[in-house]
């Protein structure tokens, strides 16, 4: 983006001060039920949109059923609608994002990441303390926190990238488990060949990991970034498309030494004896050839 395209979105951006003071939440009752109202229509839209331009696939269904309360949600940043690929995937539950707060400074996009369940990430530390407590809150209200470990979005990244630590943190101070999504890229099929350039999507919901409150917190949050780190790494790896069959290798023989999968000359003891007529002669000498041509 040129300086002049930045001075201008600058210029139409709406100031978001945030301090300790700050209200993360809204918390009438009218905005509350307008928000559930609003979802439920835009997950229908969203999940019509993203099932016909991505061809999203969903998989690991039945892990959603071993989680109840509240619990962080985690997946790989690879496109700027997998935040609605997981509202999809979790419509049953009440999801919350934390966003970048220059997301929360765009006119009409503010307000519309605010009903579907944004809230910005501040960036000073004394904000940071407040907004620490309100996510705690949730989870232990028995709402549902998504956050993006790899901490930024990256169009089609081809792997895993590394881990932060926040949302580990969080689901061992609030006792709550962990349920790791995975987007990864398939082939294109159907009539998206037309338009689209990019892979079609999957979505795999991974098992929950719960957190060991009786290992000391700095270790068990480690454990809880690299297995998970760990296990979305193997779903992306193992979901890279395999060739379709393997070619063997041509065995190569250095000496005239004869292979038992040859064709079989016959011996003979007494070659003096033999008495061959010539179409005889000329079918062993065209075998004698195949067999040691090249």
């Amino acid at each position: 983006m040129s300086r002049h395209q930045n001075m201008q979105t600058n210029k139409h951006r709406i100031p978001l001060p945030i301090d300790d003071t700050y209200s993360f939440m809204q918390h009438s009752r009218g905005f509350r039920l307008f928000s559930r109202v609003f979802r439920r229509f835009a997950i229908i839209v969203l999940s019509i949109h993203i099932r016909f331009f991505f061809g999203l696939r969903l998989r690991g269904k039945e892990n959603l059923h071993m989680v109840q309360g509240g619990m962080v949600s985690i997946c790989n940043h690879v496109n700027m609608l997998d935040c609605a690929m997981i509202g999809c995937a979790l419509h049953k539950r009440l999801i919350h994002y934390p966003t970048l707060k220059s997301n929360l400074e765009i006119p009409v996009i503010r307000k519309l990441v605010k009903v579907l369940g944004g809230f910005p990430i501040p960036e000073t530390g004394a904000a940071f303390l407040s907004f620490a407590q309100k996510v705690k809150e949730l989870l232990t209200g028995g709402d549902v926190v998504h956050l993006f470990p790899e901490g930024s979005l990256e169009p089609y990244h081809d792997g895993i990238r590394p881990f932060e630590k926040g949302a580990f943190s969080f689901a061992y101070d609030c006792n709550v488990p962990i349920l790791p999504f995975v987007i990864t890229y398939h082939e294109i099929t159907g009539v998206r060949r037309l338009f689209r350039r990019k892979p079609d999507l999957a979505l795999t919901i991974l098992p929950p990991v719960m957190p060991d409150q009786n290992v000391p917190r700095g270790a068990e949050v480690n454990r809880l970034r690299a297995f998970c780190h760990d296990e979305m790494s193997r779903i992306f790896e193992n979901s890279r498309p395999q060739p379709a069959y393997q070619t063997q290798p041509i065995p190569v023989y250095d000496t005239l030494e004869e292979p038992d999968t040859f064709f079989p000359l016959p011996v003979l003891d007494d070659v003096s004896s033999l008495d061959l007529n010539l179409k005889e002669a000329h079918l062993m000498q065209t075998a004698f050839s195949e067999r040691y041509k090249n």
